[in-house]
């Protein structure tokens, strides 16, 4: 009989223990962020290229080769886009949030306000805000903010 207590119990404080916000430094936590601003960098440098890698007439010869049906330039612009996709994948791949601080913990909402920073291979660092959450269901919640 004491054996079932001792079980009942162990359960009864596991379960108390996901009654605390997310850590911001939990590697699922973090695994959540850099997947987000992977994304997002991926999608800055898809929707701008010529900012990264090319002059600003880019955009305008591509609209030419388009208007004029001009088959081969389309080849060689899809080909130009699907090598700066390739880029930023190659680029966010080994991407890293380092220096994470805690802003605020909201244990009644399971809630944790976090910073942190990034460093690209291009040597371009910039640093975020994000929280995490963990929803009614038991669910992990993040939201980056500042990219």
């Amino acid at each position: 009989m004491k054996k079932i207590f001792t079980f009942i119990g162990a359960i009864f404080l596991l379960s108390g223990c996901s009654e605390s916000a997310p850590s911001c430094s939990d590697s699922e936590v973090k695994q959540l962020a850099i997947e987000i601003v992977q994304g997002e960098v991926i999608k800055s440098y898809v929707n701008n290229p010529m900012k990264y890698v090319y002059n600003e007439n880019f955009q305008k010869f591509s609209k030419e080769l388009e208007a004029n049906k001009d088959l081969d330039g389309m080849n060689k612009v899809k080909q130009t886009m699907e090598f700066v996709t390739k880029l930023a994948e190659e680029m966010v791949e080994d991407l890293e949030l380092s220096s994470v601080r805690t802003s605020n913990v909201d244990d009644t909402l399971l809630k944790s306000e976090c910073e942190g920073s990034f460093s690209l291979p291009n040597s371009e660092s910039f640093s975020i805000e994000y929280d995490a959450q963990t929803t009614d269901n038991g669910d992990l919640y993040v939201n980056v903010y500042g990219l």
